[in-house]
Formats: structure tokens, C-alpha cells, sequence
């Protein structure tokens, strides 16, 4: 039984307002036209909406003018989305256990969504399925999807790590050569659901995450986007107000709901 209103971790936005701040798009207006609120990207840990996280993100597209957002997201935000499973999946003793562990907890931060490790041949799968029409319609989801789960195999697994092809379900876009080179390898458009597919054989190999101390690379790297979050957020504020001369402490202060 699916999820009737199914939600996801506010951590997936996570260097949103860093491209904003690039770009010079109005971060405020389009969470408002999301209808998400501006601590959204603020608290630790946040629940929301997917159909809001869904929709903020195709605005944002249109705002920015970045396309396709979604591998652009991916691209940023390395691993530090699947805070707080990531320890789980890290302290694993293999690829194979790392990666059904991130199939088993997956909708502790993803909602509505399932995550699967299936062996054809010589090939493995991490196949992502979801119920809901919303998401299937959604291209950005289906790039961002499939953006962040081979961010997570290559962290896992090695820089090494290869992917054979890729599968999204979205007609094929204008700009293939960005597809190809993101994931390094063939990818095909107009299939059923997302599917990364490799070599078996990554299975059997030790997670390479766990070699840190302490996974100190990780909790560094954490650590930087709350820094990083937080001052591309004032600098939004500041820059959204300057031509009303409205960008006093207090201004802020209030936009980011702080003392």
C-alpha cells in the first residue's frame, strides 16, 4: 500500500539556493509558487510535501534556465542528501549489502518510491519504481533520481566505478551529449522506470566510504553544506531586497524565521 500523500527530505534541495545565488533567479518567489515555505531549506530533517518538491524544482528549471536541473543537482550534492542512512550504508561490509541497504531504508528520507537490486546474467540493476503518476510524468525527478543514485554507487564503490548504461523513462532530450557524459556510459530514454546497471561483479567488493577515519570525508562534507546553505539563504535575502533598501539584519533575520 503506497503513501497517500507521499513526502521527501528537505535535504534533496540541499545547494538549490547556491545555483540561485549563480544564476540571479528569485529564490523566494518561486518557493512561494511551490508553496513551500522558506524555512524549507533551512531545518534539519524536514519532511515535505513530494508533489511541492516535485513542483519546486520544475520552476526553478524554467527560472534558472539550467536544464537538465536535476543531473545539475546531482552533480552537487555528492552524498550528503541521505543524511542521516548514509552511516548505515557506509558501515556495510560490501557493495551488495551497501546497496540493499539503501533499497531498505530508502523511504525513510523518499516516500512513495522503491529502490531494487536485481542480478540478470552478468549485470546488476538498481531498478526505482514509484506508483504515483506525478512522478512518472516527472522528467526532472526521473534525472535527478538516477543522478543521485550513481553519485551514491561511485562514492560507495570507488572513482573506478563504471556503469554500463543507464535507463530513464523520459522522451530522449535535445542535449544527449550531457546525459552521456554525467554517467559515462549509454543512456536510453522511453523505459519503464530508472535503471543503473554494471558490472556483478562491483557487488562482491568492499565499500571504499568506510576507509575513511571515522567517516570524517563524509561529516566534512556535511558540515560544509549547512555552512554553504546557510550563506547562499542570506545572500538570496539580501540581493532579493537590496532595491527596496529593505536588507537589514532584521530583514534577514526574519526571512530565515531566527532571532
Amino acid at each position: 500500500m503506497i503513501e497517500p500523500f507521499p513526502r521527501i527530505s528537505n535535504r534533496f534541495l540541499i545547494h538549490l539556493d547556491r545555483i540561485y545565488l549563480e544564476r540571479g533567479g528569485n529564490l523566494q518567489k518561486v518557493m512561494s509558487m511551490a508553496g513551500l515555505p522558506y524555512e524549507t531549506l533551512l531545518g534539519e530533517g524536514l519532511m515535505v510535501p513530494f508533489e511541492n518538491h516535485i513542483r519546486m524544482l520544475e520552476l526553478s528549471e524554467q527560472e534558472l534556465g539550467v536544464r537538465p536541473l536535476g543531473l545539475v543537482l546531482a552533480t552537487r550534492q555528492l552524498v550528503a542528501h541521505l543524511s542521516p542512512i548514509f552511516d548505515i550504508l557506509l558501515n556495510q561490509p560490501s557493495v551488495n549489502d551497501s546497496v540493499l541497504a539503501l533499497c531498505e531504508n530508502l523511504q525513510r528520507v523518499v516516500e512513495g518510491l522503491q529502490a531494487t537490486l536485481r542480478v540478470d546474467g552478468d549485470v546488476a540493476y538498481v531498478e526505482l519504481v514509484t506508483d504515483y503518476p506525478f512522478l512518472n510524468k516527472s522528467a526532472i525527478f526521473q534525472d535527478h533520481a538516477a543522478g543521485l543514485v550513481a553519485q551514491y554507487l561511485r562514492w560507495i564503490v570507488g572513482k573506478k566505478f563504471k556503469m554500463t548504461s543507464v535507463s530513464i523513462p523520459h522522451t530522449e532530450p535535445r542535449d544527449l551529449l550531457r546525459f552521456r557524459s554525467f554517467f559515462g556510459c549509454p543512456v536510453s530514454f522511453g523505459d519503464s522506470y530508472v535503471a543503473i546497471c554494471f558490472d556483478k561483479n562491483v557487488l562482491q567488493k568492499s565499500v571504499q566510504g568506510r576507509a575513511t577515519s571515522s567517516n570524517r570525508e563524509y561529516n566534512e562534507i556535511l558540515q560544509w553544506d549547512r555552512h554553504a546553505s546557510l550563506l547562499a539563504q542570506v545572500r538570496n535575502i539580501i540581493r532579493s531586497n537590496i532595491a527596496s533598501n529593505s536588507y537589514q539584519v532584521d530583514v534577514v533575520a526574519k526571512a530565515l524565521k531566527l532571532s
